[in-house]
């Protein structure tokens, strides 16, 4: 279902009655579980405590701090939600304008004595807990100079070790023509404001409602519609898709890094290592849509689709071509997350043979559709035949 024509406030009441209600904690739902809540929102909001400030924080607090346990049973999250987010946009779009110009008119010579703090470890319960964010907007630019500063030093000592790697080796510096330092760290910054500027209802409310979750434990969670697909695609080890391995890179694009042996981009066959996608036709029905800085994920989202149906990616080769490739979607099974068993033979001390078996399970599967494939299944399967084949041990 569209994220828009969702009524979160709804999805928000029903939540808190569920957790009131049935969940084992029996937390009461008031003022002291709303602060803790709004803690938590403003930490998965800003987890690197480098865009909001003591003031913005104090300012949300003071709204909403107390009141959000009554904002949801009144059907009013969205309102908490909203705010917050909107704020953390308005100054992510700040801070990144900041970033940017400072690093295009600053010549980085590297030689003072600055820090840089990393996040803090205060927990959700700790008194000082939000002392962990800059004081105010000077507090705020200083940090951004100083996180600039790093970025740049940071690339440039990674650069720096590759092209001596590449001199000790004979070999060309690969990063002789490529994009200069400021440039890259530019793009990063790009691909972090347009993330979040791109982020919807759905995500807005995510914050909010996975936060009241977490506030009755960290064994309590909240999954969006996209995000409770991606689970069920991940237990169930297939998805529907185009069968490629996907990266996304500093300027924008997403790359292909690796293709399915026998997946549909594979038996297309104009699919090639190093691709960079920009765009995507969800529908293949004329409708390209730019992902440029898109987060990954959602990319994901965009290619995968209904089994049997078409995608259309415009796509850049490194020669300077773009082409539109059409692939039809088909499902893909992950081999090498299934539980595998063998039996492996060897020589005691005394000089018997023990035979060892040995069970290897990469992940928990299960098809929440049809409640098959489930990997206890198999491993009781592998069990029942090692048994039968007189096993003096097992490893798991």
């Amino acid at each position: 279902q569209d994220p828009e024509q969702v009524d979160f406030n709804l999805v928000g009441k029903e939540m808190a009655k569920m957790l009131m209600n049935r969940h084992m904690e029996q937390l009461k739902f008031d003022e002291t579980l709303s602060s803790k809540v709004f803690r938590l929102l403003i930490k998965q909001l800003d987890a690197q405590q480098m865009f909001l400030t003591q003031e913005d924080i104090a300012k949300l607090e003071k709204n909403y701090g107390n009141n959000i346990h009554r904002s949801l049973l009144l059907q009013k999250s969205t309102e908490v939600a909203e705010a917050c987010h909107a704020l953390y946009a308005k100054r992510v779009k700040e801070r990144i304008t900041f970033a940017q110009k400072y690093l295009q008119e600053t010549d980085f010579t590297f030689d003072s004595n600055r820090t840089l703090k990393r996040t803090g470890k205060l927990k959700v319960a700790d008194e000082n807990y939000f002392t962990e964010w800059p004081k105010d907007q000077a507090a705020a630019n200083n940090l951004w100079k100083a996180m600039v500063e790093e970025a740049a030093l940071s690339e440039t000592l990674r650069r720096d070790n590759i092209a001596r790697m590449a001199q000790e080796q004979g070999k060309e510096n690969p990063y002789k023509s490529d994009k200069s330092v400021k440039e890259i760290i530019s793009l990063r910054y790009e691909r972090i404001l347009k993330a979040v500027l791109d982020e919807d209802s759905e995500d807005v409310a995510n914050y909010l409602l996975s936060s009241v979750a977490l506030a009755y434990g960290p064994h309590t969670d909240y999954f969006s519609a996209r995000e409770y697909d991606r689970f069920k695609a991940s237990m169930d080890n297939k998805f529907v898709g185009i069968g490629a391995q996907l990266k996304a890179e500093d300027d924008g694009a997403t790359k292909i890094t690796g293709i399915v042996v026998g997946g549909p981009a594979a038996k297309q066959g104009e699919l090639q290592l190093n691709d960079r996608i920009v765009g995507v036709d969800h529908l293949n029905d004329g409708n390209m849509i730019d992902i440029m800085f898109m987060g990954l994920e959602k990319v994901v989202d965009k290619i995968r689709g209904p089994e049997g149906t078409t995608v259309g990616l415009k796509v850049q080769r490194d020669n300077g071509d773009t082409l539109i490739i059409e692939i039809k979607r088909g499902s893909i099974e992950m081999d090498d997350e299934f539980a595998k068993g063998e039996i492996i033979e060897s020589l005691t001390a005394d000089g018997k043979t023990q035979r060892l078996g040995y069970i290897k399970l990469p992940s928990f599967y299960v098809n929440f559709q049809t409640g098959e494939n489930k990997c206890s299944d198999d491993v009781k399967h592998i069990l029942e035949r090692m048994i039968k084949e007189n096993i003096d041990g097992l490893v798991l």
